[in-house]
């Protein structure tokens, strides 16, 4: 029987530490499909524990209350690494692995997590997006950037998880110039039914067009939403809607991605190509007509744009 299960008056962070010390802590893996193609364009790692600490939420809340984040992330992350390693055609594939703030602007993350160290387990710093997640406040700016700037240059590209549920959202956003931009799933879910979040996504969709960044819409769980999402050119998508995170890099099952040409077909009728196409359509100017958006938006896209301009020129993924 598990020992967690069994330790009678262990307390959340012995039980915690018990995962850790067992390797108790194992990866799942979500495809993030191309809703232009239909391909799995890349897999999120994600992270299950055990009873009753089974859930992220849970775990992860008992580490950063008993300072422990440090050691849960490194655990996420040497497992779905180690499970990479072993599985047949993995190095191709492209992975987006979550990375809190404190974590990622902590320097020994920078010293266990280059190309070097990667090397064992058959993996290329192109193949890996590391996902910044807006739901934990980010301590230091400065040193985000920095940091942001140093991983760019190993090779890796950047993504803002939970786009729109954070904590300072614009200011993340334009100091990390991502390559990826995930919209939370409370953007998504009920987009179909709701005028104001199709606003919404509609202007980052074009914000991303302008700025070279890819939207990744988290949460699909609806064909009704799926149809509101290529229509707004949203390129990318993750959720229940094609697959459940697995302990293997499974696929959209053959219906499903029948189904989803089929609706892309009816969206387009002939005239565009949904995704890259649709959001192509966007005018990309370097200055602003009357009444076309705010100054604070106009000085947002520039910052953004320089950003990535000294960050030299994007890099293949």
């Amino acid at each position: 029987m598990n020992s967690l299960c069994c330790a009678e008056g262990a307390t959340e962070v012995d039980l915690l530490r018990s995962l850790l010390q067992e390797g108790g802590i194992s990866p799942v893996f979500q495809p993030i499909v191309d809703t232009a193609t239909g391909s799995v364009y890349g897999y999120e790692v994600l992270s299950r524990g055990k009873a009753p600490l089974e859930s992220p939420p849970s775990f992860f809340s008992v580490a950063r209350a008993n300072n422990l984040l440090w050691e849960t992330e490194r655990a996420c992350r040497k497992n779905a690494l180690a499970t990479i390693r072993d599985s047949a055609g993995a190095s191709a594939l492209r992975f987006f692995i979550n990375v809190s703030p404190g974590v990622f602007t902590d320097p020994r993350f920078r010293e266990v997590f280059t190309a070097e160290t990667l090397k064992p387990y058959g993996i290329a710093p192109e193949r890996v997006v590391l996902e910044i997640t807006e739901s934990i406040p980010v301590a230091d700016y400065g040193e985000l950037e920095k940091v942001v700037a140093c991983f760019r240059e190993r090779g890796f590209s950047i993504a803002i998880d939970d786009l729109g549920s954070g904590h300072s959202g614009l200011r993340t956003l334009s100091i990390c110039a991502p390559d990826f931009l995930k919209l939370d799933m409370a953007l998504v879910q009920g987009i179909s039914m709701d005028p104001y979040k199709k606003h919404v996504v509609a202007f980052l969709c074009s914000f991303a067009s302008a700025v070279g960044g890819k939207i990744i819409a988290e949460g699909v769980e609806t064909w009704e939403d799926m149809k509101t999402l290529l229509e707004l050119g949203a390129p990318l998508a993750q959720g229940y809607l094609f697959a459940r995170p697995a302990p293997g890099f499974q696929r959209p099952a053959p219906f499903v991605l029948e189904r989803l040409a089929l609706l892309r077909r009816a969206v387009c009728k002939g005239d565009c190509i949904v995704g890259e196409g649709l959001r192509s359509l966007v005018i990309r100017r370097t200055t602003a007509e009357a009444g076309e958006m705010t100054c604070e938006e106009l000085e947002l896209r520039e910052h953004i744009g320089e950003a990535r301009h000294g960050a030299g020129a994007r890099r293949a993924v």
